[in-house]
Parts: C-alpha cells; sequence; structure tokens
C-alpha cells in the first residue's frame, strides 16, 4: 500500500459494513402533518479491501441517496438510521472523511487551470504538511500515470461543449475528465473510494477504461463502492458484488455475474424467481428491466387522460408487485444468509493511517497554507481569464470616457456640473463590481465539493477569494478616478487628487463587500441581479444628490446615517469645491459680502438667496472668506462641509466587515443541499 516516502500506508485498508441502513423524508403529497415517505427500507452490506461493490437500479431507487449516506454526507440527519461500522467501529466524521475519496456525477474544475495544476493544487491542500514540494509533486506525477492522464498532463481542463464523439472539444475528454476527478479523491492515497455514476455520459470503451482503472485500484487493496448505470456486458463482470436495489429495498445483493462459468449465483437467483436472463442478452439491462418495467405489452390507449392517467397507474401497481415479489425472494433465500455472514463484526482491526496525517484534525494543512494555495489559485485564473479581468476594467474604463466626455473641462466657477459630474461618478462606480454577481453562484458546486471532501475551510476559501478579487476593483476605482478627475478638469492638486482616488477606491470595496453579500444568498446569476437593484439604488438614491437630506421623509431618514454612498459622495464634493479655484461666486452667488453669506448659511435658506448676497464681494474674498462661502453654498446644496473623515472612514470600515461578514454565513450556509445542523459540524 505503500505511495511515497513519509506516506506510507499501514493497516489492512478499509473493512465499510452497513446494516438496516432506513432513510425517510417529509411526504409533501400527505395531507398528514409530518408525514413522511421511505425512500430506503432496511439495507445491509459491506464491503472488504480489493473488493468492488455496484450499486445498481432504477432512477428514483434509492441509489444515489445510499452512497451519500454511507459516505456520511447525510451525517446527522435524524431521518437517517441504521449501523455504519468502518473495521468494526462507529464512524467518526473527521476521521472517515480523510480516508474516503468521493467522486460526484458532477466533476466540475476550472478550465482556465491544466491537469497537472488541478492536481497540483489538491496536493498543496490534501497531503500532509510533513511533505516536501518535491514529494507532493511526485504524487501527482504517480496519479498521472496511474489514470492514464500523462498525455493531458499539460491540457487546459476546457469545458465540454458538445456531446457524444465531439465530447471535450473545450478541452480534456468526458473520460479524462472522469479520471481526474477520481485522481483528485485519490491524492492522499485513501482507501475507500466512493463514486457515483462514474461511467454516465461516456461511451463504451471510455466507461471501460475508467471500470478497468477502478478494478486496478481494488487489486492495490482498495475499497470501492460504485453506483453505476446500465453498465455494458464487460463492465458487470469486473465488479466483485452487485446490489440492486428497486423502489429503495433491496431486490438482490450477491456476487456479480460470471460469463462462460457453470457457477452464476445472480443468474441463477433470478432465474429462480422466474425471471431468466437469455444468452444473448446483457444481464445489466435484463435485472433493470425487471425492476423498471412491466409485462404487460400492446398499446395502453390514447382515448383520453383518465384512459393514460390509468394506464400510468396500473403500470407503477405492477412494477411494485414485480418489486416486492423480488425482495421477499431475497429475503427467504440462502443467499442473504450468505452474505450476512460476511459482515465483519468487530474485527478490532486497527484504522488505516497515512504516516504524517492526522486524522484526528479536519484538514491536512494550517489554515494558512490553505490561504495562500487558494489565493494564488484564483489570481491565476483571473489572469488567464480575460472575460473575467477584462470586462470589468473594460467597463470601468468606457464608463469614465463616457462621463468624461460629458462632464468636459469644466469652467473653475461652474459648481452645479463639479456636484453632479462627482455624484454620478460615485453613484455608477458602485455598480462596476458587478461581476462578483456571479462569484458565489459560478464557484458554489466547487466549493462544495472541495470542502466537504475536507480540502479547506469555508474561512480560508472565502477570505482568500475576497483578497484575490481585491486588486481588481482597486485597480478599477483608481482608473475610474484618474480618467473623470482629469477629464473633468477639477482641482490640479495633487492632495486633492489622491483623495479623490481614496474615495473612489474605497467606495468599490464598499460595493463589492455587499454585492458579494447578494452573490452568496443567490441561486444562480439571475437572481442575484434581481437582488442587486433593491439593494444599491436606495443607496444612490439617498446619496445626497438627488433629494437633500432636509426633503428626506422621516421613514427614511435613518439611511443616510448607515449609507456608504452618502458620505463617499459627501466626501468627495466636499473635497473638490471647498477649495475650488475661484471660489463659489461665480455660477451660484449673489452680490452680499461674505458675512452675509456666511449667516445665510447658518439660516439654512436657498442657493437662490446665498447667491443674491455674495456675488457683489466675490472679488474681495480673502481665502478664510471663500472657505465660509463655499461651506455656505455646500450646506444649502444639502452637503455636509464639516463631515469628519474619521465618520467617512468608520462607515466604509463597517459596512465591508458587516457585509463580508453576512456574505460568509451566505456561502456557507445558502444553497448548500445540507441542513444548518449538518453545516455546522463541517
Amino acid at each position: 500500500m505503500s505511495v511515497h516516502p513519509d506516506g506510507e500506508m499501514s493497516g489492512d485498508g478499509i473493512f465499510l459494513r452497513w446494516d438496516n441502513v432506513t432513510y425517510d423524508v417529509p411526504d409533501g403529497g400527505s395531507k398528514v402533518k409530518g408525514a413522511t415517505k421511505r425512500i430506503l427500507h432496511p439495507i445491509f452490506g459491506s464491503v472488504a479491501p480489493g473488493e468492488m461493490l455496484a450499486i445498481m437500479g432504477p432512477s428514483g431507487c434509492g441509489k444515489s441517496s445510499l452512497i451519500n449516506i454511507l459516505a456520511q454526507r447525510r451525517r446527522g440527519e435524524d431521518s437517517v438510521a441504521g449501523s455504519i461500522q468502518v473495521n468494526g467501529k462507529e464512524i467518526e466524521s473527521n476521521e472517515f472523511s480523510r480516508l474516503m475519496g468521493y467522486v460526484t456525477q458532477d466533476f466540475i474544475f476550472f478550465d482556465h487551470l491544466t491537469v497537472r495544476e488541478t492536481l497540483s493544487i489538491s496536493a498543496s491542500l490534501r497531503l500532509p504538511r510533513t511533505w516536501s514540494r518535491a514529494q507532493k509533486m511526485a504524487r501527482v506525477d504517480d496519479l498521472l500515470r496511474d489514470l492514464d492522464l500523462a498525455k493531458a498532463a499539460d491540457t487546459m481542463v476546457g469545458s465540454p461543449v458538445a456531446t457524444g464523439a465531439s465530447a471535450g472539444a473545450g478541452g480534456i475528454s468526458g473520460g479524462e475528465r472522469r479520471r481526474l476527478c477520481m485522481a483528485m479523491e485519490l491524492m492522499n492515497d485513501a482507501p475507500l473510494l466512493f463514486l457515483d455514476e462514474p461511467t454516465s455520459g461516456l461511451d463504451s470503451a471510455s466507461a471501460l477504461m475508467v471500470v478497468n482503472v477502478l478494478k486496478k485500484l481494488a487489486s492495490q487493496g482498495k475499497t470501492i463502492v460504485c453506483v453505476i448505470h446500465q453498465p455494458r456486458a464487460s463492465i458487470l463482470p469486473l465488479f466483485t458484488r452487485v446490489l440492486l436495489l428497486g423502489g429503495g429495498k433491496t431486490v438482490y445483493y450477491g456476487p456479480s455475474c460470471n460469463f462462460g462459468t457453470d457457477i452464476d449465483p445472480m443468474r441463477d437467483f433470478f432465474a429462480k424467481a422466474g425471471h431468466a436472463c437469455p444468452s444473448f442478452e446483457n444481464p445489466a439491462d435484463f435485472i433493470l428491466d425487471i425492476v423498471n418495467t412491466t409485462p404487460a405489452t400492446g398499446d395502453t390507449g390514447s382515448d383520453g387522460n383518465a384512459d393514460e392517467k390509468g394506464a400510468i397507474v396500473g403500470a407503477d401497481d405492477m412494477r411494485n408487485v414485480v418489486v416486492d415479489g423480488l425482495a421477499a425472494t431475497y429475503a427467504a433465500s440462502g443467499l442473504i444468509t450468505e452474505m450476512r455472514a460476511l459482515l465483519p463484526i468487530g474485527d478490532g482491526k486497527s484504522m488505516p493511517v497515512i504516516k504524517g496525517v492526522d486524522t484526528g484534525r479536519r484538514y491536512a494543512t494550517s489554515w494558512c497554507n490553505q490561504f495562500a494555495v487558494l489565493w494564488l489559485r484564483t489570481f491565476k485564473l483571473k489572469f488567464r481569464d480575460p472575460m473575467s479581468f477584462g470586462t470589468v476594467i473594460g467597463g470601468m474604463i468606457s464608463v469614465g470616457l463616457l462621463m468624461g466626455s460629458i462632464y468636459f473641462d469644466l469652467e473653475p466657477g461652474d459648481v452645479r456640473n463639479r456636484v453632479a459630474g462627482i455624484s454620478m461618478y460615485i453613484a455608477f462606480v458602485s455598480f462596476m463590481t458587478f461581476d462578483i454577481l456571479m462569484l458565489w453562484p459560478a464557484e458554489r458546486s466547487i466549493y462544495l465539493r472541495d470542502q466537504i471532501s475536507g480540502m479547506y475551510c469555508t474561512s480560508a476559501f472565502y477570505i482568500a477569494r475576497s483578497f484575490a478579487e481585491a486588486p481588481t476593483h482597486m485597480l478599477c476605482g483608481l482608473i475610474g478616478a484618474l480618467l473623470t478627475y482629469y477629464l473633468y478638469g477639477l482641482q490640479n492638486d495633487f492632495d486633492h487628487v489622491l483623495m479623490y482616488c481614496f474615495i473612489s477606491v474605497v467606495t468599490v470595496m464598499s460595493a463589492s463587500s455587499i454585492l458579494m453579500w447578494v452573490s452568496s444568498l443567490a441561486k444562480n446569476f439571475e437572481q442575484s441581479n434581481q437582488m442587486m437593484m433593491p439593494i444599491l439604488l436606495p443607496c444612490m438614491f439617498f446619496s445626497g444628490f438627488f433629494i437633500s437630506e432636509d426633503m428626506i421623509p422621516s421613514m427614511w431618514s435613518w439611511v443616510p446615517d448607515v449609507n456608504f454612498l452618502y458620505y463617499s459622495t459627501n466626501y468627495a464634493i466636499v473635497n473638490e469645491i471647498q477649495t475650488v479655484e475661484g471660489g463659489c461666486a461665480g455660477a451660484l452667488l449673489g452680490s452680499l459680502d461674505c458675512s452675509a453669506a456666511a449667516s445665510a448659511c447658518a439660516l439654512n435658506v436657498t442657493s437662490e438667496e446665498i447667491a443674491v448676497a455674495s456675488l457683489a464681494a466675490a472679488a474681495e474674498l480673502t481665502p478664510e472668506q471663500q472657505l465660509l462661502e463655499c461651506n455656505a453654498v455646500l450646506r444649502a446644496m444639502g452637503f455636509d462641509p464639516d463631515m469628519k473623515f474619521s465618520s467617512f472612514i468608520y462607515c466604509h470600515i463597517w459596512t465591508n466587515v458587516l457585509f463580508r461578514t453576512m456574505g460568509y454565513l451566505g456561502l456557507r450556509f445558502c444553497w448548500t443541499g445540507q441542513s444548518l445542523k449538518q453545516r455546522l459540524q463541517i
């Protein structure tokens, strides 16, 4: 079982045993409150090192439910009952998750990573921290060779764009993708491997290659449990035993078929039950047809909906009769006694261990290592995907140029248009991180697969992903600020430019925090897009430009106090207008002296009254008087020239902390397919 120096497997492998396993779900079609529907009736079985078990049955028979229960994917659910043991001991979740691999039906990868890079990242997260990088890369090379992936090692994984012969035109083939998923789960040489329909969607040759790889792994002492759908005739004999389910009941559990021999327990069982398999027919297709169809033939009639409904109900009844009959026949057969005798009971064998791996820990590597690996992975993906990086930056450049062309080269005294241009930019820049809306819906499947498999914790993934997105968003805010600032013709002063850019970048980061939270709550991009508008639009409406603070209805009066756009807009406008060249007289102020303007400011009179009051004295204003004059104008327009920089910073800090924390909780608990109790245990 040795795989590498310092990674030696010790022990006698995994003996998996389950008995009286049942599974119930709420019955939505019942009028009785709290009614349940049984998906799995008492199921028993076992599989030992070197053996391959095939779980078969028609759709809806409970195959996937059973393998999920055995793999502890339903751990913590009250609706699951029965005993599941490893080497005669009840399963401990943390220990078990590190000793098994689970290959799901949906093998999702990052398109812009090569096969080798995908496995290298898996090695960095799954293998013991005591291994050197050279040892980890040697393990990757071993898996590439053993699973026949060496030729595709430096090929981008891509995304299949078609089915059939052209499948995998966007990257590696479907069979290679399936074997890549197996390689990831075998990275730490897990002695137990679960596979949910590993041959589905593959042509017969690729399916046979996948099962031959599994057979090779079993010959090395691994324990393999596999849900398989309609295997070809040459595939079924490769399995040690077959567990056939029908309606959630055990219809057959025993040795697989043996072609060309006189001893074939599976064929003999069905023959004695009145269902002899013709010699020219695939036994797998034959036994599935038995539990999935009825012996009735001919036209079911199409004279009306009632006749069609009656035919369907009759077919269901006949199917239940066949399944119940086969289940009763198996329960009364000597085969069940023989199979139960194979169940290992309290044999006292030690759990297999991998040297250097602490199976008592949930994760193989430290939080810091997880963060570093995931941050580098995300950074690499963003620069390899031009749509991810270029769309946001290109969109920001387009918006900056558009707004700059509208408010191009404003006159020094044109306060009204300066306020409008700055306000509109701050509002629009908050929408420019829209790519975040696609983040969690697009990556949730990969995150759940990896996190449940014990590769990394949610916090490491979330924070690494957030840090990796930050440079793009900060660059976005910087580009937009520089474009609008110089195209608008704002003050050519370094301090003002620096503050304007800082406000823009901070605003982008706060907006991305909110969008990240929205994204975590949404199942798909459509949902996140619909949720975004009712959240960001009120922030824009109450930013201080579209409606002055004193005109806000009382029921909404609290919004500016917690609105990051209000603080950003106010501070950006004050940064420009308070010390604008030439003062505020030219465009807005009237013809009285500065003290009159200051008094008018204190009385909160309108901008028109202030204009009448100051124009005459404009040429005689000192810098201090000009400041008072501009402050009066800002107050008259609904802005607060006395806003403290600390208030601006505090608002953005709590916005980022609050919404990123809620985003973390949304990612961890929303749309996971697991209950709150299960998620808390991970």
